[in-house]
């Protein structure tokens, strides 16, 4: 079985769905159970100056772990 996980690294539900409901679910179908994570979140970009910028939902360090 696949599961995608589309999360926020800094959001607090996507850290709580991870440690309460995916992580017993792959300790107990470990070997069943394929999970790719996919850091993905709410963020604008813009071009200024020729340069990318982007801010993230739960600020810069946020951008970071969503890399």
């Amino acid at each position: 079985v696949k599961i995608a996980v589309y999360y926020e690294s800094l959001c607090p539900d996507s850290k709580r769905f991870i440690t309460t409901q995916l992580a017993p679910v792959w300790r107990d179908f470990r070997g069943v159970v394929k999970v790719k994570m996919v850091p993905y979140g709410k963020s604008t970009h813009d071009k200024v100056n020729g340069k990318w910028q982007f801010q993230c939902h739960h600020g810069p360090d946020e951008c970071y772990g969503n890399k």
